[in-house]
């Protein structure tokens, strides 16, 4: 019986394999961390959280896996990681602010270099609103802030591929999606299952795979950690200075050269969905809002 990562390995762009599926979503989550000197036993809940991915075609991501190999190879940097390059640490300790800015260039000019190829969804959420917002109810039936974002990110891009204009996107084409396994990946792979499986959902043909596949064992992952933490950086730093969400360079020169379709979950969704996400019957975690701003 083959394993579930496996199953990834053989629909990914580092395996030698053939297979039938064209498009794929790598993807991660971005929160904010436990801040240092928390009292110990206090919980942490995050402000705010981001899923997010690249979604491409098969050969787009073997050129930008190649590409990324080799200058994580140049650098000496084992697995790209955005917040350990932000902050210079663990494999960028000591690294000055020139070396971190050259070899940040040199990433992002993979990524530019596929333009419109590589195509960013993500979703955000601000956690503090939602729990204010949504009674407890509510709350349940959406899951977690994390299972609040996927779903609405594998939904946004079943959608998209259905819509009129989208390239050279088949009817029958399908993604797989590769999920980073952070805490909460595997309730996510069982949401995966159960919106294709949903037949009242009407993209759900578009769905096929959802495996976990960590970024240390395939570069093509990493440009999924970057855009998680540029959009998370743009929501959480907006709740510091009063709603202003002006990207950095990173994402804005994204923003100029590729695509990014961004939606979150802020006072305004939410409040604008409440009484049909507190009405609506359903199970744990399943209940699926896919915000429009």
């Amino acid at each position: 019986m083959i394993s579930i990562t496996e199953l990834a390995r053989s629909l990914h762009p580092c395996s030698s394999r053939r297979y039938f599926l064209i498009f794929s979503f790598h993807c991660d989550i971005s929160f904010d961390g436990n801040p240092q000197g928390n009292v110990k036993g206090n919980p942490h809940e995050p402000r705010t959280y981001v899923f997010a991915g690249f979604f491409a075609a098969d050969s787009t991501w073997k050129n930008v896996a190649d590409a990324w190999d080799v200058i994580n190879l140049d650098y000496k940097v084992t697995c790209f990681h955005a917040a350990h390059l932000n902050g210079k640490t663990h494999e960028y300790s000591g690294w000055d602010d020139t070396k971190k800015i050259e070899y940040s260039k040199k990433l992002l000019d993979v990524i530019h270099g596929q333009g419109n190829r590589m195509y960013a969804v993500a979703c955000g959420i601000f956690a503090d609103e939602h729990r204010r917002i949504i009674g407890e109810d509510g709350r349940r039936k959406m899951g977690s802030p994390y299972l609040v974002c996927f779903n609405s990110c594998i939904t946004r891009v079943a959608r998209m591929m259905d819509e009129p204009g989208s390239g050279n996107i088949q009817p029958e084409d399908k993604f797989s999606v590769l999920i980073d396994t952070d805490d909460g990946y595997l309730d996510a792979i069982r949401n995966f299952v159960e919106i294709k499986e949903n037949k009242r959902f009407p993209h759900s043909s578009r769905l096929a795979t959802c495996a976990p596949l960590g970024m240390e064992e395939c570069v093509a992952m990493q440009p999924a950690d970057l855009i998680a933490y540029e959009v998370f950086k743009r929501l959480n730093t907006a709740i510091d200075i009063k709603g202003e969400f002006d990207p950095r360079h990173v994402l804005k020169s994204m923003m100029k050269e590729n695509v990014v379709n961004e939606c979150y979950f802020g006072s305004e969704t939410l409040l604008k969905n409440k009484d049909r996400i507190e009405s609506t019957p359903s199970d744990d975690g399943k209940l699926v809002i896919v915000p429009e701003n």
